[in-house]
């Protein structure tokens, strides 16, 4: 038996899976499986961070919106709170604000009290603070103490305390459309800052300084001098003179109405100072001029009305001379009721014009209320630009435009 043949046998059985002869009663079979590959593509939610993200955006960015806006609320209220405190002549303060609460720095000596009510009257302001200044005095135990019946008999009352002896003089003139400001001061600094404090108070008025230098003379308060500016008369050539204990009223005004009004108002904003009224009335008005108050008005605005400066409510200087005489003739006569009617050009869109006329009617209203004329009486209205006097094609057409008329009826 070849081995060799059986061996070959075998393998050739193998190949084909059959067992020739006895050697093997077992088959083998062979599988093939083929496999397919499928990819499957799945929409993976989004992750928790991502919902914090989208939410947190919008927070941020409405924070950021708030924190520009308190900015710039801050900014408008610091700046109309200097402009207060400027205008009541307290100069040289600082105003800070958190929010709509206030932080007043003042100078030395200037009123803490009076610094504080103005900036806490501010709109939009609700609570202000104040460092330095001079802080209002104690009460001793006197003033505290009940009175006796002789006191209360033989002790006069005074509404406030007068200035403090040496106090700075100075003086205020009525000249045409100007004030001059006239006193003396220690140095050039304190004349500086007089004539600068001055300004301020007269506003659009044009100051003519006359405020001379002599070593160790007591500067004028800048307070008082703003109630200087606050209680001179109108009329040409009305002197207001302080001396630091008094004041003196010199000068001719319309009428008697006129000069007690004046006084009132000088008693008014210098408490516990002597008010010297030596004013006089031009010719006397007789109240049959009453009626006739009306033509007076008509010929003093007539080719003298009120104007203003393009796209403003502020009247322009050379206008006041006009409204300070209008003033006098209607306190003559107070029954009078005045018409004030506000007009624009034709420059922007009507509805604009509308808003501007009515500003400018109310600033004519305002200055002679401030004159002395009844606030109660005035009536102010704008017209915007549907009553031009003078065509809008050119600009001295327009100019005229810009204007107030003031009628006066009754008296």
């Amino acid at each position: 038996m070849d081995p060799t043949g059986d061996a070959e046998s075998r393998k050739n059985a193998d190949r084909s899976g059959k067992v020739d002869g006895p050697t093997s009663s077992t088959s083998r079979t062979t599988h093939e499986v083929e496999y397919e590959t499928v990819t499957k593509r799945a929409r993976r939610g989004l992750g928790g961070w991502w919902w914090l993200a989208l939410l947190a955006v919008p927070l941020i960015l409405a924070a950021l919106a708030s924190f520009i806006q308190r900015g710039g609320i801050q900014d408008d209220l610091k700046a109309d709170s200097l402009k207060a405190l400027n205008g009541q002549g307290i100069t040289g303060a600082d105003v800070d604000f958190d929010g709509r609460d206030g932080t007043i720095t003042l100078p030395a000596g200037a009123d803490a009290a009076k610094a504080k009510n103005i900036v806490e009257n501010v709109d939009g302001v609700r609570v202000a603070d104040v460092k330095g200044g001079a802080a209002a005095a104690a009460p001793s135990a006197t003033d505290t103490a009940p009175a006796t019946p002789s006191e209360t008999s033989s002790a006069p009352a005074t509404s406030a305390p007068a200035p403090a002896a040496g106090a700075g003089t100075f003086a205020l003139t009525n000249q045409g459309d100007s004030v001059v400001v006239e006193g003396v001061v220690p140095d050039e600094a304190a004349k500086k800052t007089v004539v600068d404090a001055a300004t301020k108070a007269a506003g659009d008025t044009k100051v003519i300084d006359k405020v001379t230098v002599k070593a160790g003379a007591p500067a004028p308060d800048a307070a008082q001098l703003a109630k200087g500016f606050s209680s001179l008369p109108a009329g040409e050539g009305v002197k207001l003179d302080f001396d630091g204990q008094k004041v003196t009223l010199t000068g001719e005004v319309a009428d008697d109405a006129a000069k007690k009004a004046a006084g009132d108002k000088a008693t008014g904003d210098f408490p516990g100072v002597t008010v010297d009224n030596q004013l006089t009335v031009k010719g006397g008005a007789a109240a049959a001029d009453c009626g006739k108050v009306d033509q007076t008005v008509t010929a003093l605005v007539k080719g003298n009305n009120p104007t203003f400066a393009d796209n403003s409510t502020r009247l322009v200087s050379a206008s006041k001379p006009t409204l300070n005489k209008v003033a006098a003739a209607i306190k003559a006569c107070p029954d009078a009721k005045v018409t004030i009617a506000g007009h624009t050009d034709n420059t922007g869109t009507p509805a604009r014009n509308k808003t501007l006329s009515q500003g400018r009617a109310n600033a004519v209203k305002t200055y002679l209320s401030g004159q002395g004329v009844k606030a109660a009486n005035i009536t102010a209205t704008g017209f915007g630009q549907d009553k031009p006097i003078a065509p809008n094609t050119t600009a001295a057409g327009r100019d005229a435009n810009r204007r107030v008329d003031i009628t006066v009826q009754g008296g």
